[in-house]
């Protein structure tokens, strides 16, 4: 599935610090394609939240929040 206008952000937390920007736009992006996003952040160890929003193809703006463990 192809999705438009996607964007990755790191929500404020208490197990990362995020260097500058909190977002990062990716833009459009096809489903045979992938792209990497970079952050400058110092984690600490516990549960980290990514949040992807993003346009689907029948035009409705969807956010998902992902989670990953962080161990040092």
């Amino acid at each position: 599935i192809d999705v438009e206008a996607l964007t990755l952000e790191i929500p404020t937390q208490d197990n990362i610090l995020v260097k500058g920007a909190k977002t990062n736009i990716i833009g459009d992006l096809d489903s045979n394609e992938y792209t990497t996003a970079n952050f400058e952040a110092t984690p600490s160890e516990g549960d980290i939240i990514v949040k992807i929003i993003y346009t689907d193809s029948i035009n409705k703006r969807r956010t998902i929040e992902k989670d990953s463990w962080y161990q040092k």
